[in-house]
């Protein structure tokens, strides 16, 4: 397959010649500390609030010492707090670090970019596609919000990046560690979870092998996401006595985009809920016991409203 050759290519240096990347990266670095500078002023900047508000909670809980994240299922998926916690933990309480280490990363992604471009394609098409991303205002702008979005877009690359790697090596170990890496980018995005069966068909479709092969990568690959998954589970276990490997928001997120009374399809709180984050996943869960008139658990609310 002429596509499989292309992505199998070896040989590409991404920094090699005059090091092109090098000043596309600068760029892109240069850009996001200016648009920081430039917003310095702006006070939203130094009130959080809905879900980066109870994010920043979390990250202060975690870098207090209290490793489990609070009481209670993770109803938001979690590692972004945990990130939160560790900046925090290692500079203290300051937003204006947080932002500083996201532009940091922001501006990585570019590199990454240029690597998966050069690897599939060639190194120009890695190039242009890396300075469109430096230059791209929508990633300036989330880079300096305490949300998860910046840190989702790289570990996605980075997640590429070792699928590439993957595809190209013939070790095993390889496809575990993009099974645990799987796991892990669930705990940003629950939605995460469908990279799974489109890495499996991934497998077959540009390295082909036998029956035998092809099975163990895909067991490799679910064995290391369920293990990341475990983890979570366990922990809503010890904390909150229900066995739960996803965020339990889902249902409330479903229903409050798809509900009857709101025709936009955007998200939008019903009339029963409070808008933060917390108080809505309260309200949601005392609704859902309400309507059914009986006690339920975080899982069991989320398919409520999703029903």
């Amino acid at each position: 397959m002429s596509f499989q050759l292309k992505i199998l290519r070896r040989g590409r240096s991404v920094w090699g010649g005059s090091s092109p990347i090098l000043y596309v990266w600068l760029l892109g670095l240069v850009l996001r500390t200016l648009h920081l500078v430039l917003s310095s002023d702006n006070p939203l900047l130094y009130m959080p609030v809905l879900d980066e508000k109870y994010y920043v909670d979390m990250g202060k809980i975690i870098s207090a010492g209290h490793w489990e994240g609070g009481n209670g299922v993770f109803f938001m998926d979690p590692l972004y707090g945990y990130f939160l916690g560790l900046v925090f933990l290692v500079f203290g309480y300051n937003l204006t670090v947080v932002r500083l280490v996201q532009i940091l990363i922001d501006s990585f992604s570019v590199v990454l970019i240029n690597m998966i471009g050069t690897r599939i394609w060639n190194r120009k098409t890695g190039l242009v596609a890396s300075l469109l991303y430096a230059v791209y205002p929508v990633s300036l702008f989330y880079s300096l919000l305490i949300l998860k979005t910046t840190l989702t877009i790289s570990m996605l690359l980075c997640f590429t990046v070792l699928l590439i790697r993957s595809l190209e090596r013939k070790g095993l170990f390889n496809w575990y560690a993009l099974g645990l890496f799987g796991g892990l980018l669930t705990f940003l995005r629950g939605n995460m979870v469908l990279l799974i069966p489109l890495t499996i068909f991934l497998i077959p479709v540009y390295r082909p092998a036998g029956w035998t092969g092809f099975s163990r990568k895909c067991l490799l690959v679910a064995l290391g996401f369920f293990s990341l998954l475990l983890v979570k589970g366990l922990r809503n276990l010890a904390v909150s006595g229900e066995f739960v490997l996803l965020n339990s928001q889902a249902g409330r997120l479903f229903y409050s985009c798809n509900n009857p009374h709101n025709l936009t399809g955007r998200y939008r709180v019903p009339e029963f809920a409070r808008p933060g984050p917390i108080t809505s996943e309260k309200d949601f869960h005392e609704e859902a016991e309400r309507r059914t008139g009986t006690s339920l658990s975080s899982d069991e609310v989320s398919r409520y409203w999703i029903m």
